[in-house]
C-alpha cells in the first residue's frame, strides 16, 4: 500500500512537471537545466558561454502576466452569465416581459457588456498583436510571436518609423501605452512597457534604426 502511495505522488509530481515545462515553453520563459544534465552540456567552453550571454542580453520577452489577467476576466464574465440568465428578473427584461429599463440587473450586466466590447477586446487585440520576443542583432530585428510562433527578421535598413500608437477607446488616461515598429512593407510590430526590460529595449532599439521617426512612448507615459 506504501509503494501503491508513492508511485502515484511520483506520478503527480511528473506531471505537474511536465505542465511547468509546457507554460514555460509556451511563453517563451527560460527552462531550468535538469541535474545531471550531458557532459558535453555541462564542460562548454567559457567563449561559447559567453557568447550565448550576450546573445541573451539582447532578448527581450513579453511578460505573460498580463494575459493571464485577461484570460481571468474572460473567464470570470463567461462563468457569471448562465447564473444570470437563471435569475427570473434578467430573464423578463432579455424576454421584454418587463421594461429593461426598470431592472436594476439587467442595466449592470449591459453596462458590463458593453464596456467589454468598447474597451476589453479593443485592448485584447492589442495585447495579442503586441506579444512579440524581439532578438536584436548585429544587422537585423528577429520578432516572433508568442502564441502564433509567427517569426519576421528584418533588416535594420528596413525600419520606416518607431512611433507611438493611438489609445484605445476610454483608456486614453493609461500611463501605459502601445508604440509600434513600422517596417518598409508596412507591417507593424507593437510593443507595450510590459515588454522585459522596457527602457533597455528602446535604447538598444534608437541605437540600431536608421529611421528618421523614432518617437515611442516612454515606460510610463507622463501625458
Amino acid at each position: 500500500m506504501a509503494g501503491f502511495a508513492r508511485g502515484w505522488i511520483c506520478g503527480d509530481l511528473t506531471v505537474i512537471g511536465m505542465a511547468i515545462e509546457f507554460v514555460r515553453q509556451l511563453f517563451g520563459l527560460p527552462i531550468k537545466e535538469r541535474a545531471g544534465g550531458d557532459a558535453s552540456a555541462m564542460g562548454a567552453d567559457a567563449h561559447g558561454a559567453g557568447t550565448n550571454e550576450a546573445r541573451q542580453g539582447l532578448m527581450f520577452r513579453q511578460h505573460p502576466g498580463l494575459f493571464v489577467f485577461f484570460a481571468g476576466l474572460l473567464a470570470l464574465f463567461v462563468s457569471l452569465m448562465p447564473l444570470a440568465l437563471r435569475d427570473p428578473d434578467f430573464r423578463a427584461a432579455v424576454s421584454l416581459s418587463v421594461n429593461p429599463l426598470t431592472s436594476a440587473k439587467f442595466l449592470l450586466i449591459a453596462v458590463l457588456v458593453a464596456l467589454g466590447c468598447i474597451i476589453y477586446i479593443p485592448l485584447v487585440r492589442r495585447m495579442w498583436r503586441s506579444a512579440w520576443n524581439f532578438e536584436l542583432t548585429a544587422d537585423r530585428l528577429v520578432a516572433t510571436h508568442q502564441f502564433s510562433r509567427r517569426r519576421l527578421e528584418s533588416p535594420w535598413g528596413s525600419i520606416a518609423a518607431v512611433t507611438k500608437l493611438a489609445p484605445s477607446p476610454l483608456v486614453g488616461a493609461s500611463r501605459r501605452q502601445f508604440s509600434r515598429i513600422v517596417l518598409a512593407d508596412r507591417t507593424e510590430l507593437l510593443f507595450n512597457p510590459h515588454l522585459d526590460r522596457y527602457t533597455e529595449f528602446v535604447d538598444e532599439l534608437r541605437r540600431r534604426v536608421a529611421c528618421r521617426v523614432f518617437d515611442p512612448y516612454p515606460q510610463l507615459n507622463s501625458r
